[in-house]
């Protein structure tokens, strides 16, 4: 999605249908696996209780970290979690 020229446009479009498609976790701890950047990290955050964001790409977990660290309920994991 990243190299894509309309990431912004498909961004806004899918974020809100993807979730949707997920259960309540209001005050739930949350793993979100491939985690990325952090797409959806600050997201889930507003609405659960803690999240960990995992992925194996470290550039990509720092740059979440960097993102989203300050915020008190959110741990950002590099690891594969498919071992």
């Amino acid at each position: 999605m990243m190299l894509d020229s309309e990431a912004s446009k498909l961004d806004l479009e899918e974020r809100p249908e993807i979730l949707g498609l997920l259960p309540p976790f209001k005050g739930k701890d949350v793993v979100e696996v491939g985690a990325g950047i952090g797409r959806f990290t600050r997201k889930l955050a507003k609405t659960a209780g803690h999240v960990v964001a995992m992925d194996f790409m470290e550039n990509f977990m720092k740059r979440n970290e960097d993102t989203h660290g300050h915020c008190g309920n959110i741990d950002c994991k590099c690891a594969d979690v498919t071992i």
